[in-house]
């Protein structure tokens, strides 16, 4: 079985002996620039202010954040955005320091005293991973075929993951795909 990103089993399938429909959608398949910064702070300053961390915003490089915690507004808790697409292209040309920065600036303005409270930041992106090599799959206009042709088994080789699933890019996709699978190999024993 491949759970693997098609991102990353290209190589490994490159020369494997699988129907030219499921190499196509293997080799073909693109997958969309996604970053995750999150920024610790000493205390949820915005629980004290009377805020739940939520905030949708139209500035560059983070369009929304999110805070969690603890219930306890005293206790530390982490903002995050996730930008995606062109955002993390551009975060991604930065350095950690440079995208923690632009994304601590931006915290700044949406939840007021966010440089004041910050500790540390991080930042993960799945376009570097080279488990992922991208996050979302992209399935562009009349390629949505590619999804069942990506679930297809091949043989003995079967394939689960949120890009085989009508699910792609959320949880919801990699259970679906892992319980079609199970049904899979349920089959073949019985």
């Amino acid at each position: 079985m491949s759970t693997l990103p098609f991102s990353v089993s290209r190589d490994l399938f490159a020369d494997a002996h699988l129907s030219s429909g499921k190499l196509q959608v293997i080799r073909e398949l693109e997958y969309s620039p996604v970053d995750k910064i999150f920024l610790q702070m000493e205390k949820q300053f915005w629980k004290i202010q009377g805020l739940n961390g939520h905030a949708d915003s139209d500035l560059p490089l983070s369009g929304s954040f999110t805070g969690l915690g603890p219930d306890i507004a005293e206790e530390r808790g982490l903002l995050f955005t996730t930008p995606a697409l062109q955002d993390a292209i551009t975060l991604d040309g930065m350095s950690e320091e440079a995208q923690i920065e632009a994304t601590l600036a931006n915290a700044d303005q949406v939840f007021p005293g966010a440089r004041k409270h910050f500790e540390a930041g991080r930042v993960k992106s799945w376009q570097f991973d080279p488990w992922h090599k991208g996050a979302l799959p992209k399935f562009p206009p009349g390629k949505l075929s590619y999804i069942a042709v990506g679930a297809r088994r091949e043989g003995r080789v079967l394939f689960a993951g949120e890009h085989t699933s009508r699910w792609n890019g959320w949880m919801q996709g990699a259970f679906e795909s892992a319980q079609r699978a199970v049904r899979e190999i349920t089959k073949v024993r019985a």
